[in-house]
């Protein structure tokens, strides 16, 4: 075996701490048996593997190397770890690996050292959006770091119109896209920096190149803010409640085949669904399914430039709620979220829920996993003492599943009544309101019972529930829909009808105005939605709505 100079080059060592992974590279650079070896060698092991077993590895990982790539076998791989000239422990965990001290630790492979460097900066991950619009601000679509301080981190754009030759063109993380980009790709290169150290540099390119965004003058929703041109005043406000399918929905779906990929795209959706929303002129705005890194990048951002406090809950997927209240006729009190399946096991206000539940293992098991929660937030009015308590949520899609989400609202009223009993003890006014999709047409038990007070414990969903029906649900809200029920809410291939509603309470708020919604005619051009000119699958509600007379005298 020949040998060549010593070269002192780096091995990464990392600890990620979320996967419970520790990570191994370096780039061998020698020449072994003649032939002249340039690999970059990635390895990850669980960190309750042991320092031996991270040495077997890096052997195995070369012989594989010279085997498929030369067709060469070597038996004998020379690796060690060694701090001086003594040699690390192989028996420690990776977890417990040493760190250097005067000394630095020396990963040898072959005749080639490499000093190793422990808990860089590191981009794992980085890509941008599929589709870019000039005029309109972009980001990485996914960033994913470790070690790394992403604010410190340095970000150069540049552009290009062969992908061979690339002009800067920006720097920072967020870019706004120039007209004269237009025809260009974009790549976004950045070093990741964490106090005084550099990691490896990584970059991302567009897939396409930028184009120019449509006129919203031509989209339908235009004709909804003809009666949206200006904000409200003194106790009249706007409500919208919006389901805003999730980015996991729209990508590789048959169902939505009719839709160029482009105009299904999160970065497409969301440009068109802030447009809408702004146009709206809304005080309060509840969207169901907002993804994570959508509300975090995009939306927070921008309703925040806007004048709005923001706020957002999840459960256990990617997606759920985001609340948006107007800074200017309201202040933001408490905020709240309510996961379903834990409450029903914690608070003793639902003991008769777990009691009934608890009996039927499947029903049990189901009801508990299931993600299903409820955003509360309070709000005071800004000029008096009066309250409002808004509830946000999303039941499940199962068609099987009314009786689950009989129960679901049956908890929502019950812990809303009951937040509003404790701020009227204080001899507050309060209102309560409740947006979501329902995932319930007008004809079933949910609707019944939201707008009635009570179900019948002989109705079917009941049943379910309960052998002989005798189930204790009703409510004191005196709720009616604001928006009535109209014919859709919910437009696809598959579907058309109405599941979604904002439930006012009838005593204290009164309708001043229910915004139209889109005509069946304009929904009918298309196959379904979310389409070029829809960015959901649903329809927005929006409505303006009075504090009453009476002990409300607010006129």
């Amino acid at each position: 075996m020949e040998r060549n100079q010593q070269i002192n080059t780096i091995a990464h060592f990392r600890k990620n701490h979320h996967t419970k992974q520790c990570m191994l590279n370096f780039a061998i650079r020698t020449n072994i048996l003649g032939l002249s070896v340039s690999e970059e060698i990635k390895i990850s092991l669980d960190k309750s593997e042991k320092i031996f077993n991270l040495i077997s590895r890096i052997q195995q990982e070369l012989k594989n190397l010279l085997k498929t790539k030369f067709n060469r076998y070597v038996e004998d791989i020379y690796v060690s770890f060694k701090i001086g000239k003594k040699h690390v422990n192989g028996k420690i965990l990776l977890d417990n690996f040493p760190t250097p001290g005067r000394n630095p630790i020396i990963l040898q492979v072959f005749d080639q050292k490499h000093v190793v460097s422990f808990n860089d900066p590191l981009i794992i991950d980085m890509s941008l959006p599929p589709v870019v619009f000039a005029e309109c601000s972009i980001q990485p679509a996914t960033f994913v770091t470790i070690f790394t301080n992403n604010k410190l981190s340095e970000y150069t754009w540049y552009k290009s119109l062969d992908q061979v030759e690339w002009i800067k063109c920006g720097t920072g993380y967020e870019y706004k896209v120039k007209l004269e980009d237009v025809d260009h790709y974009l790549k976004l290169v950045c070093i990741p920096v964490e106090n005084r150290k550099r990691g490896p540099m990584a970059e991302a390119a567009s897939q396409s190149k930028v184009q120019y965004m449509k006129d919203f003058s031509t989209f339908p929703f235009h004709k909804r803010h003809e009666f949206t041109k200006s904000y409200l005043q003194d106790f009249t406000f706007r409500v919208v409640s919006y389901n805003t399918p999730s980015k996991r929905y729209t990508q590789m779906d048959e169902k939505y085949s009719y839709c160029d990929p482009t105009f299904l795209s999160i970065d497409y959706r969301t440009l068109v669904l802030f447009k809408e929303l702004l146009g709206f002129k809304a005080d309060i705005i509840c969207l169901q399914e907002i993804h994570k890194k959508i509300y975090k990048n995009y939306f927070r951002r921008q309703f925040q430039i806007n004048g709005y406090y923001c706020y957002y809950n999840s459960s256990q997927v990617s997606e759920g709620f985001g609340l948006f209240i107007r800074q200017w006729n309201f202040r933001h009190v408490h905020s709240m979220h309510v996961q379903f399946g834990q409450e029903v096991q914690s608070n003793p206000n639902y003991s008769y829920i777990w009691d009934l539940i608890k009996r039927n293992e499947d029903l049990k098991n189901e009801f508990v996993k299931m993600p299903t929660s409820l955003q509360v937030t309070v709000l005071r009015h800004w000029k008096k003492k009066y309250y409002v308590i808004v509830g946000n949520t999303h039941f499940t899609d199962k068609l099987e599943s009314n009786h689950l989400r009989l129960l679901h609202i049956n908890m929502t009223t019950g812990y809303m009544e009951t937040l509003k009993r404790t701020y009227e003890e204080n001899g507050t006014k309060v209102a309560v309101i409740l947006c979501g999709n329902f995932n319930s047409q007008p004809d079933q038990s949910l609707y019944e019972y939201v707008t009635k007070g009570m179900i019948d414990p002989a109705h079917e969903d009941c049943l379910k529930v309960s052998e002989n029906g005798m189930i204790a649900m009703y409510h004191c809200l005196g709720m009616e829909s604001a928006c009535g029920t109209p014919k859709f809410t919910n437009y696809t291939k598959d579907f058309k009808g109405c599941l979604d509603y904002i439930f006012i309470e009838s005593e204290k708020l009164k309708v001043r105005q229910v915004i139209p919604m889109t005509e069946e005619e304009e929904l009918a051009k298309h196959e379904g939605l979310p389409n070029e000119y829809f960015p959901s699958d649903h329809l927005p509600l929006v409505v303006d709505l009075k504090f009453k007379l009476g002990p409300w005298e607010l006129d």
